[in-house]
C-alpha cells in the first residue's frame, strides 16, 4: 500500500513512497503529472506563493522517507533506474559513492582520449606523434613534438608512450 507523507516546503503537496505527487491545491485532491528532464529524471513542477518549483522525484521520496544522518548530498537509484523512483530503490550518497556505484554497475563508462571534454589533440595528431617520434631527437622528439604541438612535453611523452589516449590504435 502507497504511504504518503506532505512535502516540506509545499504545505499543499504530498509525495509518495512510490515517487508519485499528489497536490491539495484548491479544495481537491489531484495526483500530477509527472515530468522526465532531459536527463532521465522524473521531476515535478510545484508551486508555492505564485512562483513555480522544479523538483526530481527521488529527492522528494527520499527527503520524505530514508534518513540522512550522515548529510549525504545526492540521493541514488540502487538499480540504476532513474524512473524507478520507489523508496526502496533510492539511497543517500556522496558524490564519489554515486560515481563508484555507476561505473561498478556499468551504468557509466570511463571516458579517455578524444572522447574526454579536455583532451588538447586530435585523433590525427596522437596517431602522428607515435609515428614521428624519436626519443631525444632534435626534430621528432619530446621537445620538437611539444613546440609543434603546443603542449607539455610530458602530454607528447604520455602519448608517445600510451599512457594516455589509449582509445587511439
Amino acid at each position: 500500500m502507497e504511504h504518503w507523507k506532505s512535502i516540506a516546503g509545499f504545505e499543499d503537496y504530498e509525495i509518495s513512497d512510490e515517487g508519485r505527487v499528489k497536490s491539495h491545491k484548491y479544495g481537491r485532491e489531484a495526483i500530477l503529472k509527472p515530468r522526465i528532464s532531459h536527463d532521465g529524471y522524473v521531476w515535478y513542477s510545484l508551486c508555492k506563493h505564485g512562483r513555480g518549483f522544479t523538483k526530481r522525484a527521488n529527492r522528494l521520496v527520499a527527503e520524505a522517507f530514508i534518513p540522512n544522518p550522515e548529510s549525504k548530498s545526492t540521493v541514488n537509484h540502487i538499480d540504476g533506474n532513474k524512473m524507478n523512483n520507489s523508496v526502496d530503490n533510492l539511497e543517500w550518497a556522496t558524490r564519489e559513492e554515486q560515481m563508484r556505484h555507476a561505473y561498478d554497475n556499468g551504468l557509466k563508462e570511463p571516458v579517455v582520449g578524444c572522447m574526454q571534454g579536455n583532451h588538447v589533440l586530435s585523433e590525427d595528431e596522437v596517431r602522428e606523434i607515435r609515428r614521428v617520434y624519436k626519443s631525444h631527437d632534435q626534430k621528432n622528439g619530446m621537445r620538437a613534438l611539444a613546440r609543434k604541438y603546443g603542449v607539455s612535453e610530458s602530454t607528447i611523452y604520455k602519448c608517445a608512450h600510451r599512457t594516455t589516449y589509449s582509445d587511439v590504435e
